[in-house]
């Protein structure tokens, strides 16, 4: 980690290896193995690393941007948060929009969320 980096980029990486960071022996969706696994989904999807995660994207995001988005499921958390959160407002003057994008074509309304 850099050493300018801010305190919370240090507490986040520490929650993500705390929650997220596996080691054994897994079977990747490739079929290849790895003996170490991250589901970085256990850190955004908890409320502690939601507000991590969120200081962390403030921290390096530019002042001027309006929106934040990404790949639906590894995106998703991290943008609605971001966005959501009271920090962002408190931060910037205008609001920060959130937007989800599917990989591969969907039929409204007839998913599992």
């Amino acid at each position: 980690m850099r050493p300018d980096a801010p305190p919370s980029l240090s507490a986040l990486r520490d929650h993500l290896l705390a929650h997220s960071v596996r080691r054994g022996d897994f079977v990747l969706k490739s079929g290849r193995r790895s003996n170490w696994f991250v589901d970085a989904k256990q850190t955004a999807c908890r409320p502690e690393g939601m507000l991590l995660m969120v200081d962390g994207v403030l921290s390096v995001l530019p002042e001027d941007v309006t929106a934040i988005g990404g790949l639906t499921m590894g995106a998703d958390p991290v943008a609605f948060a971001t966005a959501a959160s009271p920090s962002a407002s408190a931060r910037r003057p205008r609001t920060t929009a959130a937007a989800g994008a599917s990989p591969a074509p969907s039929t409204p309304g007839t998913g599992w969320c």
